[in-house]
Parts: structure tokens; C-alpha cells; sequence
């Protein structure tokens, strides 16, 4: 069950703002013991977040009158200061699905220094290395599962500039699996590199019927990459704040 708090942003609240996809069937929630309808999606999230003591969270589809055009317009235009007010930012992608857990781990165990050995260092070797248009079972398998994680809704979504750009920090949830900013974003930058050089050294050297069959999934993995100076300027900002305060 959830419970309503009131409070105006002046008085500069203590919270976490939901960052998430709106989709799937309406379900019913329990606010204040009264009945709230909401999309399952952002159900399974509050789900996935519960702990113990009190956990004060906002949400755009509870924290907004939806029912209220004149309000909900009004709220809508507060939305930059709410993230940027919150103490961080939760990404929910959703629950875990397509094998998201691996991915999930590949993303956190990603080398954060040049030559750090990590859980999955075969992975991150063979695509530095490989010259041929085959992988491994297991890479393939984390190629697989990157490859669905990426073509989640969720990185179609406009709002998310604003929304990692703001938030003083944030913290990507995927099933039970989180990640946090720096280890996100040095992971996004190694695996999408890395896919990318090898479909280039594959083009060069094989034809296209030879690498046709990964060649939608290395795609899809190396396009995220587009999403590097989004948390390259978060990373960068965090710096900048920790060292001369709030900005």
C-alpha cells in the first residue's frame, strides 16, 4: 500500500524521482487505502522497491491529477525542478526478461581502468580480438541479452535527457539488478566501442552474408552509443558539483 505526502518544493523535501516507461494494462493499487489505477509497468516497479522503513518516492502517474488539465499543465512545468531537486534518479527498465540479469551484470562488471580483469573479461576480450565472424557461445549469449536490453522502450524515450541531465545522481533497476552512473557509463562507452570496431573489421573482411546473422543485434548494441555524451555531460557534472559544491 502507498501513502500520499504533501509537500511543496520549497521546503526542499527529501525524495526519489521514478524515471519510466508508461505501458501495460491498468492495475489497482492501494493509495491511502483507496483505489488507484496505475499502468502495471510502474505496479511492478513499486514492487520491485520496496524496503524496510519508509521510502518517499514521485511518480508522475500518482503525484500528478491526471483528472485536472489546468493542474496537471501546472505540474507538468515543475518537472525540470523535481528531478533536479530529487536525490536521485531511479531508471526502471522493467522486470527482468530476455535475459536481463546477464546483461545487467555484464554492464556493472564492465572494466572501469584499462586492463582491469573482470568477471567477464573472455567477453570483453573476444571482442576486442576476434577476427572472425563467429563468437563464442557465451558471447553470444551476452550479445544476445545486450541486445534486447537496449531495444527495451525505455531508450526511445524523450524525456530521459531531462531526466538524467537533472537528477544529482541516478540509479539504473532492471529487475532486481541495479547499476549505478559511473559504472553505466564507462561500460557504454567499452562494449558499444568495442561492438562497433569488430563489425567494422568484419565488413572489411568477411561478407555480408558471413556476419548477417549478428548483424541486427551488433546494431542495436553499438547505437546506444549515441547515448554516451548524455551520461558522459551527467558524469561530468557530478564531477564539477563535488568539487565547487552545488551548482
Amino acid at each position: 500500500m502507498c501513502s500520499a505526502l504533501y509537500a511543496s518544493l520549497n521546503e526542499n523535501p527529501t525524495f526519489e524521482a521514478i524515471s519510466y516507461c508508461l505501458k501495460g494494462e491498468p492495475v489497482t493499487i492501494l493509495l491511502d487505502d483507496t483505489p488507484f489505477e496505475i499502468c502495471s509497468n510502474l505496479a511492478c516497479d513499486l514492487r520491485h522497491m520496496r524496503i524496510e522503513g519508509c521510502r518517499t518516492l514521485w511518480a508522475d502517474a500518482i503525484c500528478i491529477n491526471q483528472t485536472d488539465n489546468v493542474n496537471k499543465s501546472w505540474q507538468v512545468g515543475l518537472m525540470g525542478r523535481i528531478y533536479k531537486q530529487a536525490q536521485r534518479g531511479l531508471l526502471w527498465l522493467g522486470p527482468e526478461q530476455d535475459d536481463s540479469d546477464l546483461a545487467m551484470d555484464v554492464l556493472t562488471s564492465g572494466p572501469r581502468k584499462k586492463n582491469e580483469v573482470t568477471r567477464y573479461a573472455e567477453f570483453f576480450e573476444e571482442l576486442k580480438e576476434n577476427q572472425s565472424p563467429s563468437f563464442s557461445e557465451s558471447s553470444l549469449r551476452v550479445i544476445h541479452s545486450l541486445s534486447c536490453f537496449f531495444n527495451r522502450d525505455y531508450w526511445s524515450r524523450i524525456w530521459i535527457i531531462q531526466e538524467v541531465i537533472l537528477c544529482k545522481e541516478f540509479l539504473l533497476l532492471c529487475g532486481e539488478k541495479t547499476i549505478g552512473t559511473f559504472d553505466f557509463y564507462i561500460s557504454l562507452i567499452v562494449i558499444s566501442g568495442s561492438i562497433s570496431a569488430w563489425y567494422r573489421r568484419m565488413e572489411r573482411s568477411s561478407s555480408i552474408g558471413e556476419i548477417q546473422e549478428h548483424s541486427q543485434s551488433v546494431e542495436r548494441i553499438a547505437s546506444i552509443k549515441a547515448y554516451a555524451p548524455l551520461f558522459w555531460l551527467k558524469q561530468h557534472h557530478m564531477h564539477v558539483r563535488g568539487a565547487m559544491g552545488p551548482l
